[in-house]
């Protein structure tokens, strides 16, 4: 069943430099559907709009961020309801216990004076309705014991704990109500290789013990492999392949893609790597036609006039590319 969708959504940041006003098309036109119970992964080099998309679909809409056009619906109670139409107490109500965010850079939202054990129960006491006090530390407990964490952690200040506790804590804090959604924004970045293991074992297994769904967002491929069911490739704003995790690394079809799946290291493997050539576009003056020709080593003429659109051409593999389309006579 499908839990979450955009139709068409637009998000753009509206600045206004020296009193001109320009607009950068962080999210242009996205329309995804992500089903309930998987784990569904956006991948794309930084400054793509990964983390613009994100904040959309969670609601988190501040100036200069402005949404210019389309929906993001969740399904509720078996209803289709429009996040932006909410008010603020519904938004209240529907954050952390139906759907919860774990920010990029969560190791630095934990307040630095204030113990572990205080900020659960700031949370807890302002989205649930939990009333008795050993009602709520037993919660606590029974969480912390349930994700593998210490129950010494909670008498901890953050500044006390190392940087993949703390992240462990942040993901804690972020599934203690057992929400229904879970939108993580590169929660392994800044970790080395050991505490990314563990963060993601972490993702994953409450993953399967809560049965929710989880949106992350990392621009690391080797994370993807090992955490998402299915993939969208992200791109200048907008998708341009989606897939289920195994298609997306056995039979990638964008040329972006193919540079990204490329470029991962393979024990044994002594070839050189060539990574994607030239930089991303600016979002205030993208490209014509298609935003990656620039970068293509298939590029067209065509594809400087004519903008792909997100097309199926296997079951469940999308791809947004004239390779693939009618208009170059395929």
């Amino acid at each position: 069943m499908t839990i979450l969708k955009t139709e068409n959504l637009k998000s753009f940041y509206i600045l206004d430099i020296l009193g001109i006003k320009q607009s950068v098309m962080a999210v242009n036109d996205i329309s995804i559907e992500i089903k309930e119970n998987e784990i569904y992964g956006i991948a794309g080099e930084s400054g793509c709009g990964k983390t613009t998309l994100i904040k959309t679909i969670y609601g988190m809409i501040e100036p200069p961020l402005n949404v210019m056009d389309g929906r993001v619906l969740y399904s509720i109670d078996g209803k289709l309801v429009d996040i932006f139409s909410l008010d603020e107490e519904e938004l209240r109500r529907l954050r952390w216990e139906y759907v919860s965010y774990i920010p990029q850079g969560s190791m630095s939202v934990l307040n630095p004076v204030t113990k572990i054990s205080d900020s659960f129960w700031d949370f807890i006491k302002a989205h649930s309705n939990y009333k008795d006090k050993l009602e709520i530390e037993d919660s606590i407990k029974e969480h912390l014991n349930a994700v593998g964490l210490p129950l010494e952690v909670l008498n901890a200040y953050p500044h006390q704990l190392s940087g993949g506790m703390r992240q462990r804590v942040t993901i804690a804090l972020a599934t203690i109500l057992k929400p229904k959604i879970i939108i993580a924004d590169e929660p392994s970045t800044a970790l080395d290789v050991v505490a990314q293991r563990a963060v993601i074992q972490l993702l994953k297994n409450i993953q399967q013990t809560q049965k929710n769904t989880i949106i992350i967002v990392t621009h690391d491929m080797g994370v993807h492999a090992n955490i998402s069911d299915r993939i969208a490739m992200m791109y200048a704003g907008k998708i341009i392949e989606e897939a289920k995790t195994e298609e997306i690394f056995e039979n990638p079809l964008h040329p972006y893609t193919k540079y990204l799946i490329r470029s991962l290291p393979k024990i044994g493997d002594k070839s050189y790597k060539v990574s994607v050539p030239g930089s991303p576009p600016s979002l205030i003056n993208p490209p014509t036609g298609c935003k990656f020709h620039p970068r293509c080593d298939s590029f067209k003429p065509e594809c400087k006039k004519i903008e792909p659109q997100l097309i199926e051409i296997s079951k469940d593999h999308k791809v947004a590319c004239l390779l693939y389309s009618k208009e170059m006579g395929q």
